[in-house]
């Protein structure tokens, strides 16, 4: 994960493994947030611009970013480009 500013802050992401599915440790689902100021920004303000999560998991409305849910059917590297828009206006994209 790449931010390309440091005005907008993009939460990491860990691999997944092939068949299992893609929780934390204790079994919440995992999620990609983006923080402006210290603040979340809602996930209608957190788009994808280009790639694809890997086959099997999807991104699911989380009010505060996006949960990141199902299972990894292929292996490789699936790299996708997340745009967020702050409050005020800017703009910040993330290469993961």
């Amino acid at each position: 994960m790449e931010s390309l500013s440091a005005l907008i802050v993009f939460s990491a992401l860990p691999n997944c493994k092939v068949g299992e599915p893609y929780l934390n440790l204790d079994g919440s689902k995992r999620k990609v947030t983006a923080t402006f100021n210290g603040g979340l920004i809602a996930s209608k303000n957190i788009t994808m611009v280009n790639g694809a999560l890997p086959d099997g998991l999807s991104f699911e409305d989380a009010t505060d970013g996006w949960n990141v849910i199902g299972v990894s059917t292929k292996a490789g590297s699936f790299p996708f480009l997340l745009s967020a828009t702050a409050p005020d206006g800017t703009i910040e994209m993330c290469q993961y």
